[in-house]
């Protein structure tokens, strides 16, 4: 257990969270979600956990949707102790779970959608590479420049192990990894996603949309690294997301929401390109002791179902220990 947990752990009962809370109440919490289902199943948070969450920020602090908060902090009018949810990628138990809950508690939250995935033109590559290693009856696989990866005991091993390579390649090479991992588990990819990782629907998009509740940034077109992209494909990856937005919601985006969104994914190209295309705004994976202080590295708390992780990042336990 590291200095911060059990400082948790000795304030949390002397009502120490609530101090932090007052210590902190100019700093703004940006939380990142990705997937709600009621079992957790896939790496999910669970809809109990989720409403949970939901109820104490709800109970002790202002949820705001993220173009309300930086609209305000521009404006110098931020409100006190504001609470921002986000979710990536657009996957369609935000609208069968997450959203019912979010309309429920009347709280607001961004989405940040790969439209490309939403098209049904892509399905999303850590998925496809999940999609295979689930399906293999092997033992080991053998990834060139990373060499053979056990698929014993569990194949979410192998998994991480695999995903998290591939995070360095180029798309090209990535694209190149998974057709020759198919040959080599002797699966075919489906063209389309498989149900359990379906995208949500424009119609849907819109239908929430229209409640004053979702607000949709893009997230990219295909989901690659940013980083990696030759100035052709990084053009594309930006711009084509804010007009199939425009088309289909009737809304220019301002923000843009980086995939996988960590230091090594992005670049000051990347960033001068999202600005030279009419992006306001750049949302990055990690926190930070100052989210809002590059509009185009906007800082996130990555969301825990852990009680203890989610209360230090919400109460400021979290920002206290980066002074």
């Amino acid at each position: 257990m590291n200095i911060n947990s059990m400082i948790y752990r000795a304030i949390r009962p002397l009502g120490g969270l609530h101090i932090a809370k007052l210590l902190t109440a100019t700093h703004p919490r940006i939380f990142m979600y990705h997937r709600v289902n009621p079992t957790g199943e896939g790496g999910a948070m669970t809809c109990e956990t989720f409403r949970e969450q939901l109820k104490a920020i709800k109970r002790d602090f202002t949820p705001v949707l993220l173009s309300e908060l930086l609209a305000s902090t521009k404006g110098g009018r931020r409100k006190r102790n504001s609470v921002v949810i986000t979710f990536d990628d657009g996957y369609h138990d935000f609208y069968d779970y997450a959203f019912p809950i979010l309309a429920e508690e009347r709280i607001p939250a961004t989405i940040f959608i790969a439209t490309g995935f939403i098209d049904r033109e892509v399905w999303l590559w850590p998925d496809q590479i999940a999609f295979l290693l689930e399906r293999a009856r092997v033992e080991q696989v053998f990834i060139k420049g990373l060499g053979k990866v056990s698929m014993m005991p569990l194949w979410r091993d192998a998994w991480h192990q695999i995903a998290d390579y591939c995070l360095g390649l180029p798309n090209r090479e990535r694209l190149r990894l998974i057709e020759e991992l198919a040959i080599q588990v002797n699966l075919d990819l489906p063209k389309a996603s498989p149900d359990a990782c379906r995208p949500l629907t424009w119609q849907q998009l819109r239908q929430m949309a229209e409640t004053g509740l979702v607000e949709v940034g893009s997230h990219s077109h295909t989901h690659p690294i940013m980083s990696r992209l030759d100035t052709d494909e990084l053009r594309k990856e930006i711009t084509l997301p804010k007009i199939r937005i425009k088309k289909e919601i009737g809304q220019e985006t301002p923000l843009f929401c980086y995939p996988n969104g960590l230091p090594s994914d992005y670049t000051e190209a990347v960033k001068e390109e999202l600005r030279t295309s009419g992006y306001q705004f750049g949302v990055v994976a990690y926190p930070g002791k100052s989210p809002l202080k590059d509009c185009f590295e906007i800082k996130r708390y990555g969301a825990s179902s852990s009680v203890m992780g989610f209360e230090k990042a919400l109460y400021g336990l979290t920002r206290l220990a980066m002074l």
